[in-house]
Formats: structure tokens, C-alpha cells, sequence
């Protein structure tokens, strides 16, 4: 399996980004926390563009480290590199470009298909325990700060 040869600098890599993505995601929350939420209050400004800023950063963090894990873990499966430049040069991108790789994985190299699976399935299972871990944490400082 893949995972074990090449895929595993990459692996090892994603799983290491995810411990900022969640402080991140906590100091955004944690920034936020006393907003109200019912009206636009001028007093809230500064709070509103602290946690908006790092709500923004976070999205980008988890852009960046899902799409160099995708990418660097995908580029060391020779096939899969290949038919992913040929579907580029014919400007297929996007969620179109994924359906197409799994399809040719699945009809020639049903290995590759699974391990296209795991790594939708590291991606995802990576990001909600960086959102579990990121909400509790902000609610645990804010308890403690507040008292």
C-alpha cells in the first residue's frame, strides 16, 4: 500500500499541521466569544474583525494543508499523476476532477480507488477533530477566563 512507501512523508506531514489548525480555530473562537450576535453593535468592531481575520487564516490553513496533502500524496502514485496532468492540460479542475480520478481508479486500479478513499477519509476525519478539538478548547479558556 501506498501509504507505507512514498505517502508516508506527506501523511505524517497533514497529521502535523493539524495541531495549529485547531489552535487557530480557537483563538477565532475565543476572539469571538462575547460577540452579540442579534444586532450590529459599534462597540463589537475591533472583536468582529479579530475573529473574522482568524476564522479567515483558519480557512486558508485548512485549504493549504488539505490541498499540499492531496497533492504531494497523489503525485507519488505515478498513474494517478499522470491522468491527473492529462485531465489539467484539458482544464478539467475542481470536483470534476476528482470524480474523473476515482472513476479511472476504480475501472483500472482499484487499489489506487482505495487509497483515494483514505485520503478523502484522513481529510475528513482531520478536520473534524480539528473542529472538536478547536470549539472545546476555546469553550474551556473562555470558561476559565471568565470565570
Amino acid at each position: 500500500m501506498h501509504l507505507f512507501k512514498e505517502g508516508r512523508a506527506p501523511f505524517l506531514e497533514f497529521l502535523r499541521n493539524l495541531t495549529p489548525q485547531a489552535l487557530i480555530l480557537s483563538i477565532a473562537m475565543l476572539s469571538g466569544h462575547n460577540l452579540q450576535w442579534s444586532c450590529c453593535h459599534v462597540e463589537n468592531t475591533w472583536e468582529t474583525i479579530l475573529s473574522a481575520v482568524f476564522f479567515m487564516i483558519w480557512v486558508a490553513a485548512v485549504w493549504a494543508n488539505s490541498s499540499l496533502f492531496v497533492q504531494r500524496y497523489l503525485i507519488s502514485v505515478e498513474r494517478i499523476d499522470r491522468v491527473s496532468k492529462r485531465l489539467g492540460q484539458r482544464k478539467v479542475t475542481g470536483f470534476r476532477h476528482l470524480q474523473m480520478l476515482l472513476t479511472y481508479a476504480w475501472r483500472y486500479r482499484r487499489v489506487v480507488f482505495l487509497e483515494l478513499v483514505f485520503v478523502g477519509a484522513v481529510l475528513e476525519i482531520g478536520m473534524t477533530a480539528v473542529v472538536i478539538f478547536g470549539v472545546t478548547n476555546s469553550q474551556a479558556l473562555a470558561k476559565a477566563i471568565n470565570g
